[in-house]
Order: structure tokens, then sequence, then C-alpha cells
């Protein structure tokens, strides 16, 4: 059982270190696919300085942990946050986007 419980609290913690400033998932600084995780892709607009991995989504159900679901290019997951330091990159601020097929807006990590 201790074995078990141990393996399930190390994929929780990777899964989550691919969630940030610097995740590999959704968060981190990009230049093209290959410096994403395996299912992300790197978003490179004006509004994202250096790019920003991240994923498509319907809504935040289809985000990993820390991330949320945005009306930007039919659907991206980007950080979460509560004021710009949450951000972690220089250049990005914590901004208010809509959600996709709703009247909700979410607090975003972009470019500022």
């Amino acid at each position: 059982m201790r074995l078990s419980c141990l393996g399930l609290l190390l994929l929780v913690s990777s899964c989550a270190s691919n969630v940030g400033p610097d995740g590999l998932a959704v968060g981190g600084p990009c230049s093209d696919e290959f410096d994403c995780a395996a299912g992300s892709y790197c978003l490179r607009r004006f509004d994202f300085p250096n790019g920003t991995c991240t994923t498509n989504c319907n809504d935040t159900a289809d985000c990993r942990g820390g991330s949320v679901c945005v009306d930007l290019e039919s659907g991206v997951c980007l950080l979460s946050c509560r004021t710009d330091a949450d951000c972690g990159r220089d250049g990005y601020v914590c901004r208010e986007m809509d959600e996709p097929g709703t009247t909700e807006r979410a607090w975003v990590c972009g470019g500022g």
C-alpha cells in the first residue's frame, strides 16, 4: 500500500510541475512545439512575449491544475492568477479574459 501511495504522490506532483511560469504543459516560455510537453503547443502571439505553452480546451474542466480555459484561438488553457506576481514571467501580467461559451470572465496571465 505504501508503494502505491508513494507512486500516486509522485505522479500527481510531476503533473503539477507541468503547469506554471516554467510549465511545459501550460504557462512556460517556448519558441516552438518542441519546447512544450506532449499534447501541448506553443502559442506565439504579440500578447504572449516569448510564447507560452498551452493546450486546447472547451471549458476549464479540460485544463490542467492551476489553469483556466479562455476564449482565445477557439479555447486555450492559460495560467490563472490574482496578481501580476502570480504570473512569474517578464512581460506577463494578470488580466481578465472571457471564458468560452459563457458570460464569465477569468483572470489569467498574458502579456502586458
